[in-house]
This record gives structure tokens, C-alpha cells and sequence, in this order.
């Protein structure tokens, strides 16, 4: 007998201002069901009316091979399932682009959650929190766009 866990509610009220605004984002996939490439470009800013912060993007079952901010490696750490980029809090106001490329498996993904396979054929489900099985995103609300 299939049980569903229980889900601990997150009501509107629970959100705040984002530190950085992410403007668009183009992603660039690499399909293999034992090993997918993702590289995600972000054009980021830091939001002006909330207090200078690290950067924190969420993972699930990633493995991260590079973070760059405008072509320049920058350090980074975990942290209780987050990538934390200590570094931008630094930044100077004004767009920048954050790239990390990462690798997730989609045959290993039983979660029907992210990108997974199911008889042959890649699919994604990302609602509302499955995109972070794909790459390292904000966790809450947001939407996307796709153009390719």
C-alpha cells in the first residue's frame, strides 16, 4: 500500500522578499538517463530593500562540478541542502550572471519529482519545489519560463 508522507503547510504569509532577484535564467541541457548536464545562466541583482546576504539556492540529489559569477569561479559551500555563495553579498548593485553547471540522474530519481525516467522516456514535474532536483533554485514561489 502506497502512503503519501505528510507535508508541513507553507501558507503566503511564511515568504519574504527574495535577497536577489533573478531576471531570467537559459538553461542548457545535456539528456542522458544515467547522467544529465544542466547548466543554468541566471542574470541576477541584489534586491536593494532587503539586507545584504549570502546567496542560498537549494539541491536535492546534485552534483555540482562549477559556480561562476560573470566567467570567474567563486567559492561556495553546503549547507543543510543549500548552496551558499557568501561572496555576493559584496557585490556592487547592478546585474550579474551566475552560471552553475551540475550533473543529476534521472534513472536514480524515484521521487517522480525533477527530471526522472518512466518506461524509456525523460519527464520533468517540477510543482512546486521539483525544480531543485534539476539545479540549484529558490526555494517558494516563482515561475518559469522556457524557450527551448
Amino acid at each position: 500500500m502506497m502512503r503519501e508522507g505528510t507535508s508541513t503547510a507553507v501558507h503566503r504569509g511564511d515568504y519574504t522578499a527574495p535577497a536577489y532577484w533573478i531576471r531570467t535564467v537559459d538553461l542548457t541541457f545535456d539528456l542522458d538517463p544515467a547522467k544529465t548536464m544542466v547548466i543554468s545562466k541566471m542574470v541576477m541583482e541584489r534586491n536593494a530593500d532587503v539586507p545584504a546576504q549570502p546567496l542560498r539556492l537549494h539541491g536535492e540529489d546534485l552534483n555540482l562540478t562549477r559556480v561562476s559569477v560573470d566567467g570567474a569561479s567563486v567559492s561556495f559551500r553546503h549547507e543543510d541542502g543549500m548552496l551558499v555563495i557568501d561572496s555576493l553579498q559584496d557585490a556592487p548593485a547592478g546585474p550579474f550572471t551566475l552560471e552553475i553547471r551540475n550533473t543529476c540522474a534521472p534513472e536514480k530519481n524515484t521521487q517522480l519529482s525533477g527530471l526522472y525516467t518512466s518506461g524509456g522516456g525523460l519527464f520533468t514535474q517540477c510543482e512546486a519545489e521539483g525544480f531543485r532536483r534539476i539545479t540549484y533554485s529558490w526555494t517558494g514561489p516563482m515561475s518559469w519560463r522556457c524557450t527551448r
